[in-house]
């Protein structure tokens, strides 16, 4: 099944469930905080896995520890964020690991809680979880990634051959982990491998449309500089 129609798909479940008023709440409180595709993947996949094997009492719970986490960021108290934070982080599964990713993304922004070594290492945790589905996996794999190059951008080949695995045809973030390859191979100056990188991005089938034409716009300007 093409990506696009993953997304519909989960998307279609979410909408039928956040009519319920507690998750609504989250969808509402966390839906502001969207700001990449990588975001609205999990957003949309906790929604689907809640709903799919919940255990109201204590996911309702969470639910209100997650909500109360992310008041505290828009605070920007990131201290008693990150508290909760990590108390979520061994409770119900999805919570957990969408408590991790939370986590990490607060320890790898600017400020005075900036951590990346244990950003890092919170996103190898998840994409090492073999009982999570791939998707989280490969999200947590491609947060490491990028994470990792702005770090240290000499660690740039080993880290193409981390993704490779995540380019492959049938791999649920397939799109957007030829679009990092080719952002790393354009930035270590290999112009000509990133350009094909971007072009079968085009080709693909089920694109998200945002990430075709970014696709399109890095190879124009790539074809536009050679």
């Amino acid at each position: 099944m093409a990506e696009k129609d993953k997304f519909d798909e989960f998307l279609d479940e979410v909408e039928q469930d956040i009519r319920q008023a507690k998750f609504k709440r989250l969808w509402d409180k966390y839906g502001k905080l969207t700001s990449s595709a990588l975001t609205v993947v999990l957003v949309v996949l906790a929604g689907y896995s809640l709903w799919s094997n919940y255990q109201a009492r204590e996911i309702e719970r969470q639910a209100d520890y997650y909500i109360k986490a992310q008041t505290y960021l828009e605070q920007g108290d990131t201290t008693k964020a990150l508290a909760l934070l990590k108390e979520l982080s061994s409770g119900h599964k999805t919570y957990a690991t969408f408590a991790k990713f939370s986590e990490a993304s607060i320890l790898a922004a600017p400020g005075d809680k900036k951590d990346i070594d244990k950003a890092l290492s919170l996103y190898q945790e998840i994409a090492d979880d073999s009982r999570l589905e791939l998707v989280w996996r490969d999200t947590a794999t491609l947060q490491f990634i990028s994470l990792s190059f702005e770090k240290d951008p000499k660690q740039a080949e080993a880290l193409l051959t981390k993704i490779e695995p995540l380019c492959a045809a049938g791999r649920p973030l397939q799109a957007l982990a030829l679009e990092q390859k080719g952002v790393i191979l354009y930035l270590l100056g290999k112009k000509a491998e990133a350009a094909e990188v971007f072009v079968q991005i085009v080709q693909l089938s089920g694109v998200p449309e945002g990430v075709k034409i970014r696709a399109q716009t890095m190879a124009q300007q790539i074809s536009s500089e050679s």
